[in-house]
This record gives structure tokens, C-alpha cells and sequence, in this order.
């Protein structure tokens, strides 16, 4: 069995939210680059225009002769498109055609589509497959960002990673027919419905709750782990899990191509980080319960200080500067002291990719 086989042989409802997932992630791309773009345009708008060359205006004599005046031609109808319409039984039907989806994704824009169907978007093993297949297996030495990922290995890769949690059968597929958005209740099957023109993610009602949570992960978790086995969690925020993520937020604001303070916010609602999976909760709050190994009931009423990062970067063996650690309080942290709570940890570790 092929890929395409593989794939279309996923219930439909996977087939949809893989899809879903892949163009968001797209326009997500697409509308970050017409920012940069718009940007960039503004700026180079703000130079002194080219001065004019003075031309001279040819005066006419008064009793000069004149020109005719052509007919005017009425404008009847307005500029516009042709409709495609189709007769049936004499009754004219517009005619609807299915959205194409494009023929290839960046590389920097798989973690976004990760998160969008609730995977691990820092997964070390998966994005080493995604990079594999977009340089070709053969050229290893390409610049990510100049990578591009087909639709054709997206979905494949997104098989392996989704085929376990298919084993309901037509019973998920009727239970997702009856779900509304909004009405999703709390089961260990997450399904999602993804909307074309929103990068929200639709996860369960009881994520959202402190008193249902349960530290332990879900079953969607743990088939996912068996697919792809994950680094333990024994490390804290610059270093959690290693590989490549090692140096990721505390780059958050030295390096400007991995994240714009600006686009803080964009990031926080493009991954839903107001309605967090069962998943992006239980990894964010076992990272932050890694700057407290002290804390037990009290962990949600903790604040992250500086202190705190400098004392774990030290321990870890991490070359942070203050300055930097500043800089990152200072883009999450929605309190005057600068000291970061449970709520904006997870929107760092989103908006970071590493939940």
C-alpha cells in the first residue's frame, strides 16, 4: 500500500483535519511574509521622493481650433466575473469547485501544522523526517528555511503519526458528525474539527478546567509516543528534552528570525494557546513545575522570576544572559513586576513551538 493508499484509507474525518491543518498552516505563512513584506514597504516608503522634472505647459492660442467630442457610449453594466452556472431541470444552480490546496509547505511552518492537530510540534524524530524529505534524503545540507515540505510527504508522514487514533471507526466518525464546535465534550479521543478560516484549535471542554485536570497523559498522548518515542523531560525551558530545541527560547529575542516580539500575540491565537489541549497543558505544566521541584499543590500559584532562570540555566550548564532573560519576561510576562505566571508560561511555550 502507497502513501496516497494509506492516506485515503484514514477515516475521513483525519483525512479533513490533516488537510485543515496543512492549508492553515499555509495562510498562517502566507499572511506572516505579506506582514514582513508590508514592513518592509513602509520603511523604504519613508525615503524623500525623486524631485520632479519641471515641464513646460504649451498655451494654446484663444482662437485656436478645438477637437470632436466622440459619442458617449452609455455603461450599462458594471466589470466583473463570469459565473460558472449549471441547468438543472431548468433552474440555474451555481456551481461550486473544492478549494486547491498548495502543492508545498515551508519547512518553518510544519511546527504551526503539528500543533494545529494537537502533535508535539518540537519533536526532534518527526521534524527530522519532514526535513529529510524536503532536502531530498540525499542533500542534508540545505538551510531549513529555504525548505519545502510536498503535500504528498505532509500527508504520509501525518498518516504514521495519526494512524493509531483511528481505531474507533465509524463510531468517531458518527460522533463527530453530531459534535457542533463549542459543544465538544471531554473524552481521551480528541477529535477536531478545523475551520478553513480559522487557526483555533477546538479541543475538549474538561482541557480547559484546573479542577479536571489530570497530570496523566491522555491515550491520543500515548499512541503518539509509541509512533515516535520522545526524549525525557529532564531538562527546563532552554534545554527541555534536548536536540534541537535546546537553544530555542533563549534565542526568543537575540536571534529576529525565530521570533518577533511583535508577533507575540499573533502566535499566542494562532495555536489556540486560550483553549489548550490536554496535551499542550500536562507538557506546559510539567516544564514549569521543573522550576519549582518544591512546589506541590501550590505549582499554579507560583510566579517565574528572573532568579528562578538564572538559578536553572546555571544548574543546566546554559549561557543566558540577564539581558536576555529580561527581554523574554518581559514579552510574556502580563504582570508589572515582570515575573511570569502558569498562563503566560504556556503562551511562551507555545508561541516557542515547544508544546
Amino acid at each position: 500500500m502507497d502513501h496516497d493508499q494509506a492516506f485515503f484509507a484514514l477515516p475521513q474525518y483525519l483525512q479533513r483535519r490533516i488537510d485543515s491543518a496543512y492549508s492553515s498552516a499555509v495562510k498562517h505563512a502566507h499572511a506572516a511574509n505579506s506582514h514582513r513584506d508590508a514592513g518592509t514597504l513602509r520603511s523604504s516608503s519613508a525615503e524623500p521622493p525623486p524631485k520632479r522634472r519641471k515641464t513646460s505647459i504649451n498655451k494654446w492660442p484663444a482662437d485656436s481650433g478645438g477637437h470632436i467630442i466622440d459619442d458617449e457610449i452609455p455603461i450599462t453594466t458594471g466589470g466583473g466575473f463570469i459565473r460558472e452556472v449549471n441547468e438543472v431541470n431548468g433552474n440555474s444552480t451555481l456551481q461550486t469547485t473544492s478549494e486547491i490546496l498548495p502543492p508545498w509547505i515551508p519547512f518553518s511552518s510544519i511546527p504551526t501544522a503539528l500543533q494545529l492537530l494537537d502533535l508535539p510540534p518540537d519533536d526532534d524524530q518527526v521534524l527530522g523526517i519532514f526535513r529529510n524529505a524536503a532536502s531530498g534524503w540525499d542533500n542534508r545540507d540545505r538551510i531549513d528555511d529555504n525548505l519545502e515540505v510536498t503535500q504528498a510527504d505532509w500527508r504520509a508522514v501525518c498518516t504514521i503519526l495519526l494512524e493509531p487514533r483511528s481505531g474507533a471507526g465509524d463510531d468517531s466518525i458518527e460522533v463527530e458528525n453530531q459534535m457542533r464546535p463549542g459543544d465538544l465534550e471531554e473524552d481521551d479521543e480528541y477529535v477536531q474539527d478545523l475551520s478553513e478560516a480559522d487557526l483555533d484549535l477546538q479541543s475538549d471542554a474538561g482541557a480547559d478546567s484546573d479542577d479536571n485536570y489530570n497530570p496523566r497523559p491522555s491515550s491520543a498522548s500515548k499512541s503518539k509516543t509509541k509512533s515516535s518515542r520522545r526524549p525525557a523531560r529532564t531538562e527546563l525551558v532552554g534545554s527541555m528534552s534536548g536536540g534541537q530545541r535546546r537553544t530555542r527560547v533563549s534565542r526568543l529575542r537575540s536571534d529576529g528570525s525565530d521570533f518577533d516580539p511583535s508577533d507575540a500575540e499573533e502566535e499566542g491565537s494562532s495555536s489556540g494557546t486560550g483553549r489548550l489541549t490536554s496535551r499542550q497543558k500536562a507538557t506546559c505544566i510539567e516544564a514549569f513545575g521543573m522550576f519549582f521541584p518544591d512546589a506541590k499543590d501550590d505549582l499554579r500559584q507560583r510566579r517565574l522570576m528572573l532568579s528562578d532562570i538564572q538559578r536553572v540555566t546555571k544548574l543546566l550548564g546554559e549561557k543566558l544572559k540577564a539581558e536576555e532573560m529580561l527581554e523574554m519576561l518581559e514579552v510574556f510576562s502580563t504582570a508589572p513586576d515582570r515575573s511570569m505566571g502558569l498562563q503566560d508560561f504556556e503562551r511562551m511555550m507555545i508561541a516557542a513551538k515547544l508544546a
